[in-house]
Protein backbone atom coordinates (compact mmCIF):
# COMPACT_ATOMS: atom_id res chain seq x y z
CA UNK A 1 0.00 0.00 0.00
CA UNK A 2 2.72 2.46 0.65
CA UNK A 3 4.20 1.96 -2.41
CA UNK A 4 1.00 2.52 -4.03
CA UNK A 5 0.98 5.60 -2.60
CA UNK A 6 4.47 7.19 -2.93
CA UNK A 7 3.67 5.85 -6.87
CA UNK A 8 0.62 8.16 -6.68
CA UNK A 9 2.24 11.11 -4.87
CA UNK A 10 5.03 10.87 -7.54
CA UNK A 11 2.61 11.21 -10.39
CA UNK A 12 1.23 14.59 -9.01
CA UNK A 13 4.24 15.90 -8.27
CA UNK A 14 4.83 15.12 -11.91
CA UNK A 15 1.12 16.83 -13.07
CA UNK A 16 2.27 19.95 -10.70
CA UNK A 17 5.45 19.88 -13.03
CA UNK A 18 3.81 19.98 -16.00
CA UNK A 19 1.38 22.53 -15.20
CA UNK A 20 4.80 24.87 -14.63
CA UNK A 21 6.31 24.10 -17.46
CA UNK A 22 5.46 26.94 -20.21
CA UNK A 23 5.24 25.83 -24.03
CA UNK A 24 4.11 27.66 -27.37
CA UNK A 25 1.12 27.03 -29.39
CA UNK A 26 3.78 24.92 -31.90
CA UNK A 27 5.19 23.40 -29.10
CA UNK A 28 2.34 21.51 -27.58
CA UNK A 29 0.71 21.05 -31.03
CA UNK A 30 3.94 19.08 -31.55
CA UNK A 31 3.26 17.29 -28.02
CA UNK A 32 -0.23 15.85 -29.51
CA UNK A 33 1.27 15.34 -33.10
CA UNK A 34 4.10 12.89 -30.84
CA UNK A 35 1.71 11.04 -28.66
CA UNK A 36 -0.80 10.40 -31.57
CA UNK A 37 2.89 8.83 -33.56
CA UNK A 38 3.09 11.70 -36.16
CA UNK A 39 5.99 13.81 -37.46
CA UNK A 40 6.22 17.27 -35.90
CA UNK A 41 6.80 18.77 -39.67
CA UNK A 42 3.92 16.99 -40.47
CA UNK A 43 1.29 20.00 -41.75
CA UNK A 44 -1.92 20.22 -39.09
CA UNK A 45 -4.30 20.11 -42.54
CA UNK A 46 -2.76 16.68 -43.44
CA UNK A 47 -3.84 15.12 -40.08
CA UNK A 48 -7.65 13.97 -40.53
CA UNK A 49 -7.79 13.70 -36.73
CA UNK A 50 -6.35 17.53 -35.92
CA UNK A 51 -9.98 18.77 -37.43
CA UNK A 52 -11.42 16.36 -34.46
CA UNK A 53 -9.05 17.65 -31.91
CA UNK A 54 -8.74 21.47 -32.68
CA UNK A 55 -11.84 22.55 -30.97
CA UNK A 56 -11.23 20.44 -27.98
CA UNK A 57 -6.91 22.18 -27.68
CA UNK A 58 -8.97 25.87 -28.35
CA UNK A 59 -12.02 25.23 -25.54
CA UNK A 60 -10.48 22.26 -23.38
CA UNK A 61 -12.10 21.65 -19.85
CA UNK A 62 -9.78 23.34 -17.46
CA UNK A 63 -8.02 25.15 -19.95
CA UNK A 64 -7.79 28.29 -17.85
CA UNK A 65 -5.50 25.87 -15.47
CA UNK A 66 -3.67 24.50 -18.13
CA UNK A 67 -3.06 26.63 -21.36
CA UNK A 68 0.03 27.45 -22.38
CA UNK A 69 1.92 24.60 -20.44
CA UNK A 70 3.36 21.07 -20.46
CA UNK A 71 -0.58 19.95 -18.91
CA UNK A 72 -2.27 21.48 -21.88
CA UNK A 73 -2.06 19.02 -24.35
CA UNK A 74 -2.02 16.17 -22.00
CA UNK A 75 -5.44 16.85 -21.17
CA UNK A 76 -6.53 17.42 -24.56
CA UNK A 77 -5.19 14.33 -25.38
CA UNK A 78 -6.96 12.77 -22.02
CA UNK A 79 -10.30 14.61 -23.17
CA UNK A 80 -10.74 13.30 -26.95
CA UNK A 81 -9.62 9.84 -25.84
CA UNK A 82 -11.85 9.69 -22.88
CA UNK A 83 -15.32 11.73 -24.29
CA UNK A 84 -14.69 12.14 -27.62
CA UNK A 85 -12.76 9.36 -29.96
CA UNK A 86 -15.60 7.62 -31.85
CA UNK A 87 -16.45 4.58 -30.76
CA UNK A 88 -18.06 1.40 -32.78
CA UNK A 89 -21.44 -0.62 -31.78
CA UNK A 90 -20.59 -3.74 -30.83
CA UNK A 91 -20.98 -6.44 -33.29
CA UNK A 92 -24.30 -8.42 -33.33
CA UNK A 93 -25.80 -4.68 -31.16
CA UNK A 94 -28.76 -3.21 -33.39
CA UNK A 95 -29.35 0.37 -33.48
CA UNK A 96 -31.39 1.63 -31.01
CA UNK A 97 -33.49 4.78 -30.20
CA UNK A 98 -30.93 8.28 -29.73
CA UNK A 99 -31.55 8.33 -26.25
CA UNK A 100 -30.32 5.21 -25.78
CA UNK A 101 -27.35 5.26 -27.78
CA UNK A 102 -26.31 8.36 -26.16
CA UNK A 103 -25.96 6.41 -22.91
CA UNK A 104 -24.64 3.30 -24.54
CA UNK A 105 -21.68 5.49 -25.90
CA UNK A 106 -21.46 7.12 -22.45
CA UNK A 107 -20.78 3.62 -20.41
CA UNK A 108 -18.92 2.44 -23.74
CA UNK A 109 -16.50 5.62 -23.82
CA UNK A 110 -16.22 4.76 -19.42
CA UNK A 111 -14.97 0.71 -20.11
CA UNK A 112 -12.98 1.88 -22.95
CA UNK A 113 -10.98 4.68 -20.95
CA UNK A 114 -9.94 2.63 -18.05
CA UNK A 115 -9.38 -0.76 -20.56
CA UNK A 116 -9.55 0.20 -24.11
CA UNK A 117 -5.87 -1.12 -25.30
CA UNK A 118 -5.30 1.70 -27.61
CA UNK A 119 -6.63 4.34 -25.48
CA UNK A 120 -4.63 3.58 -22.64
CA UNK A 121 -1.67 2.60 -23.95
CA UNK A 122 -2.27 6.25 -25.98
CA UNK A 123 -2.41 8.13 -22.63
CA UNK A 124 0.56 6.12 -21.17
CA UNK A 125 2.55 7.06 -23.92
CA UNK A 126 1.42 10.73 -23.69
CA UNK A 127 2.88 10.60 -20.26
CA UNK A 128 5.95 9.18 -20.73
CA UNK A 129 6.17 11.85 -23.50
CA UNK A 130 5.76 14.77 -21.06
CA UNK A 131 8.39 13.06 -18.30
CA UNK A 132 10.79 12.68 -20.94
CA UNK A 133 10.18 16.67 -21.92
CA UNK A 134 10.20 17.79 -18.13
CA UNK A 135 13.76 15.93 -18.11
CA UNK A 136 14.99 17.38 -20.80
CA UNK A 137 15.21 14.50 -23.22
CA UNK A 138 12.68 15.84 -25.65
CA UNK A 139 12.53 19.19 -27.40
CA UNK A 140 9.03 19.52 -28.64
CA UNK A 141 10.07 22.18 -30.90
CA UNK A 142 12.07 19.40 -33.18
CA UNK A 143 10.88 16.35 -32.01
CA UNK A 144 14.52 15.38 -30.84
CA UNK A 145 15.62 13.16 -27.92
CA UNK A 146 18.60 13.79 -26.81
CA UNK A 147 19.78 15.35 -23.33
CA UNK A 148 20.03 18.62 -24.54
CA UNK A 149 17.08 21.04 -22.75
CA UNK A 150 15.92 24.06 -24.29
CA UNK A 151 14.35 24.51 -20.89
CA UNK A 152 14.68 27.98 -19.37
CA UNK A 153 17.73 27.78 -16.36
CA UNK A 154 15.07 28.96 -13.89
CA UNK A 155 12.11 26.51 -14.79
CA UNK A 156 15.19 23.42 -15.43
CA UNK A 157 15.74 24.37 -11.59
CA UNK A 158 12.13 24.91 -10.54
CA UNK A 159 10.98 21.28 -12.28
CA UNK A 160 14.20 19.96 -10.85
CA UNK A 161 12.86 20.48 -7.13
CA UNK A 162 9.34 19.78 -7.85
CA UNK A 163 11.17 16.24 -9.40
CA UNK A 164 13.28 16.23 -6.35
CA UNK A 165 10.78 16.72 -3.68
CA UNK A 166 8.79 13.34 -5.35
CA UNK A 167 12.10 11.27 -4.96
CA UNK A 168 12.26 11.91 -1.18
CA UNK A 169 8.60 10.79 -0.75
Amino acid sequence: MQSGLGHLAATEQKFRAMTMMPLSTVEQQNFLKLAYERQVDEPLGDWRKWAKIEPIFADARGKENSEGTLFHPYMVLTEYEDHEAPIQRPRGTQPVGANHLRQQQKDMRQIRSMFGTTTVARKINAFQIADDVLKGNLDLRTGRRGKKSHLPAALSVATAAVLGQQLML
